[in-house]
């Protein structure tokens, strides 16, 4: 599937939608409701997703990355950004998750942390 340069409406609902090796390349997501889309070998040009666990209670946790390096984690309504980014992820689940939730959370930001380190090492 190539979605390249296509503008998706502001806050398009795509929840749920299945984008397995979609190419969207020059795609325009902003604003787009990705919960629970299937993004797994989407192609973002320089972009990298990669689509964690999702935790028993329904927060989707992503992390994106780009062939230039950097990080950012997104965990339903946060996102943490930067060099410190899973060290920033870590101490929210540790201090404001829910403790029904915690060591679930943790083990979800330990799992993307090591995809990102495999992904950095065949950059």
């Amino acid at each position: 599937m190539l979605i390249e340069n296509y503008n998706i409406e502001p806050l398009a609902d795509l929840r749920g939608a299945n984008l397995i090796e979609a190419d969207l390349s020059g795609a325009n997501l902003i604003g787009a409701y990705l919960r629970g889309a299937n993004l797994r070998g989407a192609y973002f040009g320089g972009l990298i997703i990669k689509q964690g666990p999702i935790r028993s209670d329904g927060y989707q946790y992503m992390l994106f990355t780009s062939n230039l390096g950097g990080c950012v984690i997104i965990a339903g309504c946060r996102q943490w950004v930067g060099e410190d980014a899973f060290e920033q992820a870590r101490h929210h689940c540790e201090t404001e998750t829910d403790e029904e939730y915690r060591l679930e959370a943790l083990r979800i930001i330990e799992f993307l942390e090591r995809e990102f380190e495999i992904l950095r090492r065949h950059q």
